[in-house]
């Protein structure tokens, strides 16, 4: 938890977000609370490495199917980022969908095109639901957990995503 006095100089909103993003790191956290170990970018980079194995061998298809559903449930997780990326959408839900090893490989690649965008679109959604604050606190929570899911995917220790928000 941050230090008392360091709050005492917060707005309310950086307040929200600062003992929600240590809460997303506590160790004592139940994990549906926690930030997610994958994103919709995380999830076409690992269809993308193994879908080449399903070309050769159908064994692979039972990871393959798992990884489409659990990109079909963080896709839905998600949609209010999406619905500003219409196309991104549209793509990963034929992605999620694919049943052709090389429409996989091939989804992956111009997917993967547009990483940066789904990701700077994700960072600015917590910037606008840090001014829409305390009024609409469910979206700037999930924001936050979208922004944690980056920081887990980053490799990155608590002790380094910790504090600062200075672009609250």
């Amino acid at each position: 938890m941050p230090e008392a006095e360091f709050l005492k100089e917060q707005n309310n909103a950086s307040i929200f977000l600062l003992t929600h993003w240590r809460e997303l790191f506590d160790p004592f956290t139940p994990d549906s609370f926690q930030p997610r170990l994958h994103s919709p970018s995380s999830l076409v980079r690992e269809l993308g490495y193994l879908s080449p194995f399903a070309i050769e061998s159908t064994s692979w298809w039972k990871h393959i199917r798992q990884v489409q559903s659990e990109l079909s449930r963080v896709v839905d997780e998600n949609r209010d980022v999406l619905n500003d990326l219409p196309e991104y959408s549209w793509q990963l839900d034929r992605l999620s969908k694919a049943t052709r090893a090389r429409d996989i490989v091939t989804w992956c690649s111009l997917i993967g095109e547009r990483e940066d965008e789904y990701e700077s679109t994700a960072i600015s959604s917590i910037k606008e639901a840090a001014a829409e604050l305390p009024e609409k606190k469910e979206r700037a929570y999930s924001s936050l957990r979208r922004l944690a899911t980056f920081a887990i995917q980053l490799l990155k220790e608590d002790k380094e995503v910790h504090p600062g928000l200075s672009w609250v």
